[in-house]
């Protein structure tokens, strides 16, 4: 599933105090090939990612984040994603269109808040931005609240002449999956679509 052709590994220290960087270049079934730099220090109860960045798919990822399982699960992720494609699982995206993403997100329990997650086509104007909290427990999973923002959308995603836009948009979305509530409003217009303002609640 996964294969290293070369790498380098370095880990030093005790349980209780540990230091690992790793440089390799993977790739595998599920994962696009690229070359991966990670840097992490830990105990027992805890590791934190100080460094992780890997050129893929054209582009870069880096991140940095925390983990902690005692005496509950506790996670933070900082991920930057920066002018990738993603035409290898995509095959009509667009040649040269890329992908941006800013993620900062954390974890507590079984609860989850969702602080930042910009996606960007920096090749275009479009923009979409998503907030939200929630708690991720089976039965029991529910969405506090989650907004869903766009400004600049456009289908074709690129071209001079697309069937349909959206200057700007809004989701915002509450419940569980057996009852929930989702509001949407968004300016639409296109050579097929008359210049309108859309607004739906269920």
């Amino acid at each position: 599933l996964v294969h290293s052709e070369q790498g380098h590994l370095t880990l030093t220290g005790t349980p209780e105090d540990y230091q690992l960087d790793l440089t390799s270049k993977i790739s595998g079934q599920q994962i696009p090939t690229g070359h991966w730099t990670i840097a992490a220090q830990g105990n027992q109860q805890a590791v934190t990612l100080t460094k992780l960045r890997t050129e893929l798919l054209k582009g870069t990822v880096a991140a940095t984040g925390h983990v902690s399982w005692h005496p509950q699960l506790v996670g933070q992720l900082n991920l930057d994603v920066d002018q990738i494609t993603v035409k290898d699982f995509w095959k009509e995206w667009p040649d040269r269109l890329r992908v941006s993403t800013q993620l900062a997100a954390k974890l507590e329990g079984d609860h989850f808040q969702i602080d930042q997650l910009d996606v960007t086509l920096p090749q275009t104007a479009a923009k979409l931005s998503v907030t939200g909290e929630g708690r991720l427990a089976g039965d029991n999973t529910r969405l506090e609240n989650l907004t869903l923002t766009w400004q600049d959308l456009q289908w074709p995603l690129v071209g001079k002449k697309p069937l349909a836009t959206s200057k700007t948009g809004r989701v915002n979305a509450s419940g569980t999956p057996q009852n929930y509530r989702v509001d949407l409003a968004a300016q639409l217009a296109g050579a097929q679509v008359p210049k309108s303002q859309l607004t739906l609640a269920r």
